[in-house]
């Protein structure tokens, strides 16, 4: 989520007893970095990116202002970030089923030692 700010949502004689934190949330990181680093690009978004905690703007793009994205001058480092970790988090997952298939790829094949021999 792209964290807007704080307001005061409930005031008793001048002072604040709730207050609240304003985001826009996105299907996805890619979605929120272009939206994050698109935004200053277009000039729909000039006079005010996300609009206030009060009033968030959190719309996304119409396809006119999509094709005025400049996608090559974005920052794309916490997706790349993102990915990683999750195939670091796959890893032994991956490791243990393809350990598993050739287990049972051997013993199909005529029993281990054919597996040993084929490596």
């Amino acid at each position: 989520c792209h964290i807007i700010g704080t307001y005061c949502w409930n005031m008793l004689l001048r002072a604040c007893l709730v207050k609240k934190e304003t985001s826009c949330c996105f299907a996805s990181i890619i979605e929120r970095i272009i939206q994050e680093q698109g935004r200053p690009m277009l000039q729909s978004f000039a006079n005010s990116t996300w609009g206030s905690p009060e009033s968030p703007n959190c719309r996304g793009f119409t396809p006119e202002e999509f094709q005025g994205l400049r996608l090559e001058d974005m920052d794309f480092s916490d997706y790349a970030t993102y990915i990683n970790d999750k195939l670091n988090q796959m890893s032994p997952l991956l490791q243990q089923y393809i350990g598993q298939v050739g287990t049972d790829t051997a013993t199909a094949i005529g029993g281990t030692d054919a597996y040993q021999k084929a490596q």
